[in-house]
């Protein structure tokens, strides 16, 4: 080693444990970034121009298409692997790549859930058997419909802990039908994610009308076993704002 390396690597060196001795720099929380206006201003434009564009129409999980954000499925797999539920109901099936999603990752974090998902007209690619999917063709309010979901969980000879995902017709009255309903199966600790709270100008399709939004608003003034986990929000793009529910409690 010639004197100018053993000179640089001294510097290198001393730069390294200048590093590990300074104070480490203050990340800012998310609350504090959506609390400043000119932030909330920064994610609300970028929220827009992601629902706008055709990449959010473009998502795929193993070739299937998924109406949500890339940001969204991240947290769900974080969710999805720490809270381990055995059942995982979803309203809104669509072509089932959400249902695909939410199996392939708790059977890849050692804790394979059962997915059951409902729609009116799903449109599946693949055979859902194998891949612990019950799909159920049904309104997901039609007392038909929760009464053949509510046989499935009594079948299974323990109570299992189960997570709901409510993502079908996104009128306020529907979704609080459906909170109504399906907030009764949720197990303490477990999540009840209500999807697309963004519409109605939460920031985007502000001609929307009442939907996803208020309806929680007004389902939590008089639900106070489930609050909004701000960790649902943490990656500050979310189609689901105030959507992330957890049942508190035991």
């Amino acid at each position: 080693m010639t004197r100018r390396d053993t000179v640089l690597a001294g510097k290198v060196a001393l730069q390294r444990l200048a590093s590990l001795v300074r104070p480490g720099k203050r990340h800012v929380t998310v609350d504090e970034v959506l609390g400043n206006a000119a932030a909330r201003n920064a994610v609300d434009q970028f929220h827009t121009l992601w629902y706008a564009s055709a990449a959010s129409t473009a998502v795929r999980w193993m070739g299937h298409p998924v109406l949500k954000s890339p940001f969204d499925l991240w947290n769900y797999q974080e969710i999805l692997a720490t809270s381990r539920p055995d059942v995982i109901i979803e309203t809104g099936t669509h072509h089932g790549g959400s249902a695909l999603f939410f199996a392939d990752v708790t059977a890849i974090a050692g804790h394979p859930a059962d997915v059951i998902t409902i729609d009116f007209n799903p449109k599946l690619a693949y055979d859902p058997a194998p891949r612990r999917i019950r799909s159920i063709q049904g309104i997901s309010t039609a007392d038909a419909t929760f009464a053949e979901v509510s046989a499935l969980l009594a079948t299974r000879p323990s109570r299992p802990s189960v997570m709901v995902v409510l993502d079908s017709d996104h009128s306020k009255a529907n979704v609080l039908a459906e909170l109504n309903l399906y907030s009764t199966l949720v197990t303490p600790g477990q999540w009840l994610v209500v999807e697309d709270t963004n519409v109605n100008g939460h920031p985007v399709l502000p001609e929307h009308g009442e939907g996803p939004y208020e309806a929680v608003t007004e389902f939590l003034a008089s639900n106070p076993a489930f609050a909004p986990d701000p960790a649902g929000e943490r990656f500050l793009l979310t189609h689901n704002p105030r959507g992330w529910l957890r049942r508190i409690g035991r």
